[in-house]
């Protein structure tokens, strides 16, 4: 996150708008995973998606982490994939 966060900087500093965008929506996606963690325990026990016996061993907290840290990196690829700046660059 600290990587993300020196690159907008950089983007600021340099006039690189664009680039800044893309790099600014990394960022607050990251930043948002520890409330993505809390909002998946939520969900995960609403849907019963976890079985009780991992429930038991503690394995629901690892399968909240693993959605809440790739959720928010998988987001931020589409986004800059998908992005204005990515598209003028584009070989059609």
């Amino acid at each position: 996150m600290l990587f993300f966060l020196m690159l907008v900087i950089h983007g600021l500093r340099s006039g690189q708008a664009e680039k800044t965008r893309e790099w600014l929506w990394f960022l607050l996606l990251l930043a948002m995973t520890p409330a993505t963690m809390v909002a998946m325990f939520f969900v995960l026990d609403a849907t019963g998606f976890v079985p009780e016996r991992y429930v038991a061993m503690g394995h629901a907290y690892q399968i909240a982490a693993a959605v809440a840290v790739s959720t928010p990196i998988l987001v931020g690829h589409l986004l800059a994939v998908h992005s204005r700046f990515t598209k003028q660059y584009a070989v059609n």
